[in-house]
């Protein structure tokens, strides 16, 4: 409860767009995408479900996804540690 004279600021966050674009063996694919604040990793609970896609021990990594091309540079994206400062468009790659 304010109770007096008060001065209240806004701060506004830049936020980025991760894309995640999700291919499983049939070359069936979604993207998904979301917004974080600048230079952080993106939350646990906002990577995609990928039990459509991922059977109990495959191998994946996320890669940056070229839209020139469409597919994976060699850029390797570890999402618990990448901060992202642009927005950015990551695939699926199986090993």
């Amino acid at each position: 409860v304010i109770q007096g004279e008060t001065k209240i600021y806004a701060k506004f966050v830049e936020q980025v767009t991760v894309t995640f674009i999700i291919k499983n063996d049939s070359g069936v694919d979604r993207q998904e995408k979301i917004e974080i604040d600048i230079n952080t990793v993106v939350p646990t609970e906002l990577i995609p479900d990928l039990s459509d896609v991922v059977n109990e021990g495959t191998i994946y990594h996320w890669a940056i996804y070229d839209a020139g091309t469409g597919t994976a540079t060699d850029e390797t994206v570890d999402i618990s540690t990448h901060k992202f400062q642009n927005d950015t468009a990551i695939i699926i790659v199986f090993d």
